[in-house]
């Protein structure tokens, strides 16, 4: 469930550029563009109509799920006040085993089953054909064998908005549109320390250095850093130092709290290797070395379980078994599936740094080919090599690994270079550099490790006579992130070659650091547009309290060029904080400024922003009223609908154009009826998309409406098409007369059986997940929101 948190974090995504021959473009116009999470999935699918169909990639525990949860909760509250609208559905991947559930729409009909409706398949196919429902699927990543079956329910319904989740690397289905969760910030997680730990927060910040980013860069492991954090303790020093500590202390916190319970004899004692062979087991179950799972019968595991322990010797163990994986349950080492019968890690995090405790112990048992082609090979088992190499204690064993993953994969091998030791990363980088590879491929792969021991040889690449060496090099310095580049990166911003600023600016807001805001605002001034961009950019990925007050300040120069970075940096910010700075430079004298505000605006995507730019579509000006009504139907938020249905009757043609455009993104058919005059307006472009859209999605209560525009003198053929179109689609010629009986049996203002099952669906689904939010209520009453109950489950933030 989505579960908020005390200390909220305003999870971002950025549009991914494209990629051509396995390369990201560098032109600034395909520049990452960033958005608050939510306002960017709604904006991505109304961007797309054809192929409504987006893809969210991003690390471990970044918050992805944490996403489509909060998505599902928003879209159900709005569907319990409009039944018209889109009734969202969550799906986990990983469910998709073959046995209980063999396809997608298997998944659909068990979701819809615990949310107590018993919607056969052939019912969920017309609502999927009708556009009806909004799909959510996560874990995309983690159903590695039937990839095929997702595939063809994507094609079967590619009309039908989904979106999936998936982590960077582990899928390789073909959606077009995608999105990425942006890491958090420096600024960021020190605010989230801060209002978490308001005791401690300094003493920990300071024991951490630069270290922070490189330990809880996302959601969950920030919040596994302040759980864990004891003053009279050392801070972890990587992750896997966390995840033992973390497990340790959950263990020892909950059998306080229920020290009326007792464990079976042994259970303490052998706790964390059933846990390991566990995990292990479910990385290596399949029919192909590919393949792995996160979910596995309880009667499968009790198997493994007694397998291993008979094969230790142990007496009566599948007594032991049984007894011990119910105190694994009993304890939230584990828990159970949304299927009774199944079990799960509670993360696939958690699952992968058990596996990789278990390649700890049998590290030194493995040899050179069966480390690179039994394990390092295959994807599965990047994140656990990873966690592994942080606890490896014996140095050749760490170089081995590394030197086994560089032969393997070079990308692999520089990413594992940087998680050893630190103490021994000067030799593991030293293997990276002595590759015969082009300079500008090295200086990637020494970015990819984000290794410390990588920054001397970075340096030196700053000095390199050619732009490209050095702009490349200063933004693999960047996403190394240490405090001792960041000075080297500001002089680069006075560099003779604008690559070289622009991608000095570009490193400095991937560091993150405050103290390259000054600089990059003084790069406002440079000569070349796309370096005041990039420095824009640069100052909303940062964005800090700081960055804000320093943004004020300069909006008194009163340039106009300045201003308008100055907006795009807000906008790329991209929180409600900016909003009042974004509404006084509504008001700017000049146009151009006002302009780029409102798009600024639909960045942010939040209720306050769509409230405002609903508030522009009155604007005097009929170009605000434009860049308003298209920058709603972007973020595609269901508020704008009966403002922009107003605005189809707007004088300027321009205007009426641009409202019947984004009310076709947004997806409601139903704002064109109270305007059906538009179907009058020869000269007018909005009428030709209100006729497409009426030919696509019209239904039967659209047919009076459209007769009646076959009246006019000047009437379109097409518009005799689209009325065909409707009577074919719904099989009837005009809408069912509602008879005498009828209106005995269902009074005036009753709702239809089609708008009673739609509403039936969207409050069942609503009823399942209220109590997770502390909502009551329903659809025929107001809802009262009360604060969340607090929770043990490992959530992200």
């Amino acid at each position: 469930m989505y579960t908020p948190t005390t200390a909220q974090l305003p999870l971002k995504v950025q549009s991914c550029p494209p990629v051509q021959n396995g390369v990201k473009s560098d032109d600034l116009k395909d520049e990452p563009k960033q958005f608050e999470v939510l306002a960017g999935l709604r904006q991505s699918i109304a961007q797309h109509q054809k192929s409504p169909q987006v893809l969210l990639v991003g690390k471990p525990g970044s918050g992805k799920s944490t996403a489509l949860k909060r998505l599902l909760w928003e879209e159900a509250q709005a569907a319990l006040t409009n039944p018209g609208l889109l009734i969202p559905v969550l799906v986990e991947l990983r469910e998709l085993d073959g046995s209980n559930h063999k396809s997608v729409l298997d998944l659909l009909e068990a979701t819809f089953r615990r949310n107590k409706l018993r919607l056969k398949q052939d019912l969920i196919e017309d609502l999927l054909f009708e556009g009806r429902i909004l799909v959510l699927l996560d874990g995309l990543n983690e159903v590695p064998t039937a990839i095929c079956e997702v595939e063809s329910f994507r094609a079967d319904y590619e009309q039908v908005p989904m979106v999936f989740t998936s982590r960077e690397l582990g899928t390789s289905i073909a959606i077009e549109h995608k999105l990425e969760m942006v890491s958090l910030t420096e600024p960021q997680m020190r605010r989230f320390v801060e209002m978490r730990l308001p005791g401690h927060a300094k003493a920990l910040l300071k024991a951490m250095g630069d270290r922070l980013r490189d330990l809880a860069e996302t959601p969950l492991m920030l919040t596994m850093l302040c759980e864990v954090y004891r003053p009279d303790q050392p801070v972890p020093q990587n992750r896997g130092e966390l995840f033992r500590r973390k497990f340790i202390q959950d263990y020892d916190t909950i059998h306080k709290a229920e020290g009326t319970i007792v464990v079976s004899e042994g259970f303490y004692e052998f706790k964390n290797e059933l846990l390991q062979h566990l995990a292990g087991c479910m990385m290596r179950f399949g029919d192909q070395p590919t393949e792995f799972v996160l979910q596995i019968d309880r009667r499968t595991a009790e198997d493994w379980l007694e397998k291993w322990l008979r094969q230790r010797g142990e007496t009566d163990p599948a007594t032991k078994a049984k007894r011990w994986l119910k105190d694994l349950l009993k304890y939230h080492l584990l828990q159970v599936a949304s299927e009774p019968n199944k079990i799960e890690f509670h993360h696939q995090l958690f699952q992968e740094y058990y596996a990789a405790e278990q390649l700890l112990r049998q590290l030194p048992q493995l040899n050179n080919d069966c480390l690179k082609w039994d394990y390092l090979n295959y994807l599965k088992w990047t994140e656990p090599f990873a966690l592994m190499l942080e606890l490896v204690e014996d140095e050749q064993e760490a170089l081995r690994v590394v030197r086994s993953a560089l032969e393997v994969d070079w990308q692999l091998g520089a990413r594992l270079a940087g998680k050893v030791k630190p103490e021994w990363q000067e030799q593991t980088i030293e293997m990276v550099r002595s590759l015969n590879l082009p300079q500008m491929f090295k200086i990637h792969l020494l970015g990819v490790g984000r290794s410390k021991a990588a920054i001397p040889a970075l340096i030196e690449c700053l000095k390199d006579e050619d732009s490209f060496i050095r702009g490349k090099a200063a933004f693999a310095l960047g996403e190394i992130g240490s405090d001792s580049v960041i000075q080297s990166l500001i002089e680069l911003l006075e560099d003779e070659d604008s690559f070289v600023r622009w991608k000095a600016a570009d490193g400095l807001g991937e560091a993150g650091s405050e103290a390259a805001i000054p600089p990059l605002i003084n790069l406002f001034k440079d000569e070349d547009v796309d370096v005041r961009e990039s420095a824009a950019f640069a100052l909303g990925k940062i964005g800090s309290e700081a960055v804000i007050q320093s943004l004020i300040k300069l909006l008194k120069d009163g340039k106009v060029d300045v201003c308008k970075n100055v907006v795009l940096a807000l906008g790329e910010i991209g929180t409600d904080a900016v909003i009042p700075l974004l509404v006084e430079l509504l008001r700017d004298e000049d146009f151009s400024v006002r302009w780029e505000t409102a798009f600024a605006l639909g960045k942010i995507g939040t209720d306050i922003a769509v409230l405002l730019l609903v508030e522009l579509l009155e604007d005097e000006n009929s170009y605000m009223r434009e860049v308003a009504a298209h920058t709603l139907g972007e973020i595609g938020s269901d508020t704008a609908i009966l403002p922009l249905a107003e605005l189809l009757k707007d004088e300027d043609s321009r205007v009426r154009d641009r409202a019947a455009s984004s009310l076709k993104k947004i997806g409601e058919h139903r704002a064109i009826p109270p305007s059906f005059k538009i179907l009058e307006d020869e000269n007018c472009e909005a009428s030709v998309n209100a006729i497409d859209w009426l030919h696509e999605t019209g239904s039967e209560a659209d047919i009076s409406e459209l007769k009646q525009c076959l009246n006019y003198e000047g009437f379109d053929y097409e518009n005799i098409d689209t009325l065909i179109a409707i009577q074919n689609r719904c099989k009837r010629y005009n809408a069912e007369p509602v008879t005498s009986i009828e209106r005995t049996i269902a009074p005036t203002g009753a709702k239809t059986s089609d708008q009673q099952s739609e509403q039936a669906i969207a409050q069942n689904i609503f009823n399942f997940y209220a109590p997770a939010y502390g909502v009551t209520g329903n659809i025929e009453g107001d809802l009262n929101v009360q604060p969340p109950a607090s929770t043990s489950d490992p959530v992200d933030p």
